[in-house]
């Protein structure tokens, strides 16, 4: 009995992080009692197989099977080792809460043979989803349904008899579908694999077929001039470009596709838009759709879309002159018009679309721009793909959130860094984002952030994100540096020296300014910003400035921030903070309250 689901699990998943932890085979993911009792109500509906095979014929038995065996996924999915139990709620959730494979340390184990939570509970869900399905097909229904490869569909529709086509297509390589599935998979080829033949065929699901990008498909064949990441973009690049070729031959004449798309990553934009536009798609029209929950599991803590873009698009009309190309140099300011005048009609529309989707949606007009002008080309006669467009956008849409949403003046007279340093709290209002938002928004600012990495230590990775750092993650300690004798492990660890008179980035002057307030206190600050005459660095001012009005007003920065713009060390300073609300804020008003 506890053999039962005794079926290794591959390694190589791009989702799997159980097999670290000694689960190697797919009954690992259960306790032996929610083992027992999936292995208990297999057998059940093995008993009753016949007997509904007698009663009714053989489509009907078909669905009353199937929709028994669905409850066993129901039942799956809240009561495994891979279910986390919420403590606040006092009951387990979903297995895919982080679109991964992954242990969880307080897992669900609910006893699932009871009537809550358990089978009855479950079967009940399924039986109740089905029948509110039914009652919206029509009582004659002439719709046709098909369960097909979408790069094959002239299996069913003639070329040119399809009027509208909408597609929903995989978001690249945020969630690697069939790998999940795989979960629910073992379990329902257990109960269905005679009923469904065709569909339980294989020992998993099928990878192959499946238009995500997922780089661990290529490990072994990768090499320097292909890393796994660039040959799982060409993949998908590759599915999706059959999927619209085969969908621009069943479309009429004046068909018209729409695409749903929801992803930040810049290179799941270059590849699906590239895609679209190669399978002989021009675009007509966008609309930035707000679609996502904000409280959904994959979005909390984090700066990811909430909205979704909506393409539209029509059969490119075929010119006469096939060598027809567009200079990217004669095109590039009209699309970084685009992107900035559709920027600017949403902000001022009202529409409720956070700063981060704001530049996904001018994602859209800067396609349908570029579109237009396909093929692009630069001076040297190469290919200019959507990237370098989507880029341009970027440009435009950070200026316009700079000039909309900051009132300090001058920002654009920083140094890049600074710049990027304030930009991304403005943007995203967290000091964890997506990498490749991080590194555009880079671009836009005018640096290589990936090159500044190790020298300045300003942002690290957390699971893939960019994680901004603080004064605490980059200064020395400036006690530890007055003492020449001890050992000061900071120097090696943190790049920025308070004891230095000029610094290299203006970010490192005030976090070194706020190092010195909080190690050393008022009086120490105060001399030390005396010594490199901070009060007529316009730069240094410019910046405090812009952090006081992007940072969270609850971070320990913030905090340390206010209190050096107050007292004598603010009067020393003297920023003009006139067009910040600083009332109700509580900060130094005497120097010697904080000296040390």
């Amino acid at each position: 009995m506890l053999d039962f689901l005794a079926e290794p699990i591959p390694s190589g998943f791009n989702t799997t992080q159980i097999k670290r932890y000694g689960m190697d085979e797919w009954k690992d993911i259960f306790t032996p009692r929610q083992l027992i009792t999936h292995y208990e109500y297999l057998q059940a509906f093995k008993k009753y197989v016949s007997e509904i095979r007698d009663r009714y014929d053989d489509k009907k038995g078909d669905a009353i099977l199937t929709i028994l065996a669905l409850s066993s996924s129901r039942v799956i999915e809240f009561n495994c080792r891979l279910a986390r139990w919420r403590m606040r709620r006092g009951t387990g959730s979903r297995v895919f809460t982080d679109n991964n494979l992954a242990l969880k340390f307080t897992a669900v184990d609910n006893n699932i043979s009871a009537p809550r939570r358990g089978y009855i509970d479950r079967s009940d869900q399924v039986i109740e989803a089905y029948e509110d399905l039914v009652t919206h097909l029509p009582s004659n229904p002439t719709v046709e349904t098909s369960s097909l490869d979408a790069a094959d569909l002239n299996q069913r529709w003639e070329q040119g008899s399809v009027d509208v086509a909408v597609v929903d297509p995989p978001y690249y390589s945020s969630i690697q579908y069939s790998e999940l599935s795989d979960v629910f998979y073992v379990v329902l080829k257990r109960y269905l694999g005679e009923v469904h033949s065709s569909l339980f065929s294989s020992q998993l699901s099928n990878k192959e077929d499946e238009a995500v990008a997922n780089p661990t498909r290529f490990e072994g064949v990768a090499s320097d001039d292909k890393s796994m990441k660039r040959l799982a973009d060409e993949k998908y690049e590759e599915k999706m470009e059959e999927i619209f070729s085969e969908i621009h031959t069943l479309l009429a004449k004046n068909g018209v596709i729409t695409v749903m798309f929801t992803h930040r990553d810049m290179d799941a934009w270059d590849t699906l838009s590239t895609a679209f536009i190669n399978a002989g798609f021009t675009i007509t029209a966008t609309h930035p759709v707000k679609t996502e929950r904000k409280d959904r599991v994959g979005l909390q803590g984090k700066a990811s879309a909430d909205s979704s873009i909506l393409l539209i698009g029509r059969k490119r009309k075929k010119t006469s002159n096939k060598d027809s190309r567009t200079l990217w140099e004669d095109v590039r300011q009209s699309i970084h018009q685009a992107a900035r005048d559709e920027a600017e009609e949403i902000l001022d529309s009202g529409y409720n679309i956070s700063k981060t989707d704001t530049a996904i949606a001018a994602y859209g007009p800067t396609l349908q721009r570029y579109a237009e002008e396909y093929p692009v080309v630069n001076k040297k006669g190469k290919t200019v793909r959507p990237r370098e467009a989507l880029s341009e956008a970027r440009k435009a849409v950070t200026s316009v959130l700079a000039d909309q949403f900051l009132d300090t003046e001058g920002i654009e007279e920083l140094d890049a860094l600074t710049r990027w340093y304030i930009l991304a709290w403005l943007i995203y209002e967290l000091d964890t984002f997506p990498y490749d938002e991080g590194r555009q928004l880079g671009v836009a600012a005018g640096i290589d952030i990936d090159e500044i990495k190790s020298s300045t230590k300003i942002w690290g990775k957390s699971k893939g994100d960019i994680q901004l750092k603080t004064h605490s993650d980059r200064v020395q300690d400036i006690v530890m540096l007055k003492s020449p004798s001890a050992d000061n492990p900071s120097s090696r660890k943190y790049p920025v020296n308070p004891t230095e008179t000029r610094f290299t980035y203006t970010i490192d002057t005030v976090h070194a300014a706020l190092h010195v307030y909080e190690r050393d206190g008022a009086r120490a600050a105060w001399d030390w910003l005396s010594e490199r005459g901070l009060k007529s660095d316009g730069s240094f001012k410019i910046a405090v400035t812009a952090l006081l009005e992007v940072l969270p007003s609850d971070s320990d920065m913030y905090d340390t921030l206010v209190n050096l713009i107050s007292g004598e060390t603010g009067e020393y300073l003297d920023v003009n903070l006139d067009h910040i609300d600083m009332s109700g804020i509580e900060h130094q008003s005497e120097l010697s309250d904080h000296t040390q």
